[in-house]
Order: C-alpha cells, then sequence, then structure tokens
C-alpha cells in the first residue's frame, strides 16, 4: 500500500467518523507506510492483558477498551494493520478489511 492510497483511505475514515478531522493535517507527511495482515484472535489476546495494566479512567483505557469491542465484533474477519510512520517521527496504526480498501479502525492509543 502506498502512501497515497492510504491518505485517501484515511478521509473517507474521517468522513465516515472512524478517524478524527485532525489527523488529515498529519497524513501529507507520511514516509513510511507497512502493512500486513493480522489475526484479530492474536491481538484480543495482547490488548486484554494490557488492559489490565492501564490506568482506570484514562485516555489509554478508554482506546484499549474500544479496540477490544471492535476487535471482539470483527473476530472472525480477516484484517490488515497498516502502520504509518510521519516525516515528524511520529505515527498512526489503523485496521483495514482485508482487501485494503477500508479502514475499519483507528488505533489512537499509538498516535503520536
Amino acid at each position: 500500500m502506498d502512501a497515497g492510497e492510504l491518505t485517501r483511505l484515511v478521509a473517507a475514515a474521517v468522513e465516515s467518523g472512524v478517524c478524527d478531522r485532525s489527523i488529515l493535517e498529519r497524513m501529507v507527511n507520511v514516509t513510511r507506510v507497512e502493512a500486513g495482515e493480522v489475526s484479530p484472535d492474536s491481538l484480543l489476546h495482547t490488548y486484554r492483558r494490557r488492559l489490565k495494566r492501564t490506568n482506570p479512567g484514562s485516555g489509554l483505557e478508554a482506546a484499549t477498551e474500544a479496540l477490544i469491542s471492535f476487535l471482539e465484533e470483527n473476530r472472525e474477519r480477516a484484517v490488515v494493520m497498516a502502520s504509518v510512520v510521519l516525516e515528524s517521527g511520529g505515527g498512526e496504526i489503523f485496521i483495514l478489511n482485508a482487501e485494503e480498501t477500508q479502514i475499519l479502525h483507528w488505533m489512537r492509543m499509538f498516535s503520536r
């Protein structure tokens, strides 16, 4: 997946309410995109463990709970995780459908 295509997908995800509008400004400086298929069950295992170590009431707890809820609803679905590195050194992580045509979830806890 190239940066231009991912930027178009992010714009569509903003319009559908999956991502905050503020992310569009950061996506103009994409230096690298890496994407690969991941198992929702594997991610569920990891993030359920991490949830136990988050501070109650924190933004990280809320973002992790939202991710877990998404993964539980999509357990049987093939998904792709896309990691974006920005020129500023920051990054974003998204979960896309298997065809890489739609962003299904923005992992906002990794937004930097």
